[in-house]
């Protein structure tokens, strides 16, 4: 619990949560301001960074009067931030998230992730795309329940928004330490691009699957299993 806790401090969280085993399933008070300073975090590849509501100040004719310089620090490793946009990216995708591209272009690259607590109460979504980043929240203030999940609710909201305003798909480029490698989705050993059910996943150096699963040229084609014969 408490590495969890130091790395929601290192993505950005200011306040003390209590370190209890309902934090690994996100039972933490947190504003949406709050939450946006943690993803603002995980959007820039693990870079943390204030949030500010003013940049910088000019007069009428544009001439510069005070600025407010962001200092980013990297507090977060950055290889373990991809594997983790992957993940969102993948959310929005196959998962909760999917309902967005119902207005998003399909080939509109996003990653986010929906929130629900219990008895419905909250309805969350948090999500950016290249060029914006938005946190959405839906409750009511006497806490009773909304009947709406992160995807009914707060995911409808957010990708009205960001259909409306953003123009920039999420870049998504691995560093040096990650790389992709074939593994079959039910075992999660290495597999060939050709095998059905095999996904192309983003590992930290050294830390891919070693063994093979079993060789699926058996049920191929001949001249397809001629053809990865080759490649191989």
């Amino acid at each position: 619990l408490d590495r969890v806790a130091d790395t929601l401090a290192r993505l950005g969280v200011r306040r003390p949560l209590p370190q209890v085993p309902a934090m690994l399933l996100g039972a933490a008070e947190l504003s949406p301001i709050e939450v946006a300073a943690m993803y603002q975090t995980i959007a820039a590849d693990g870079l943390q960074m204030s949030l500010r509501a003013i940049y910088a100040i000019t007069d009428s004719r544009g001439q510069l009067l005070a600025r407010y310089p962001q200092q980013p620090q990297q507090t977060v490793d950055a290889a373990a931030v991809h594997l983790l946009q992957y993940a969102l990216i993948e959310t929005m995708r196959e998962g909760t998230g999917r309902g967005a591209y119902q207005r998003l272009p399909q080939d509109f690259r996003v990653a986010g992730k929906t929130g629900t607590s219990n008895d419905f109460r909250d309805s969350w979504f948090a999500g950016f795309a290249g060029d914006y980043l938005s946190v959405v929240w839906m409750g009511r203030d006497d806490n009773a329940p909304t009947g709406l999940t992160g995807s009914s609710g707060a995911l409808r909201a957010w990708r009205d928004f960001m259909a409306d305003v953003s123009r920039e798909p999420m870049p998504f480029t691995p560093t040096a330490e990650v790389s992709y490698s074939w593994v079959d989705g039910r075992s999660g050993l290495l597999s060939k691009a050709w095998c059905d059910g095999s996904r192309n996943m983003p590992f930290i150096g050294g830390s891919a699957p070693q063994r093979k699963a079993a060789d699926c040229r058996r049920d191929l084609p001949r001249l397809w299993r001629w053809f990865t014969d080759a490649l191989d």
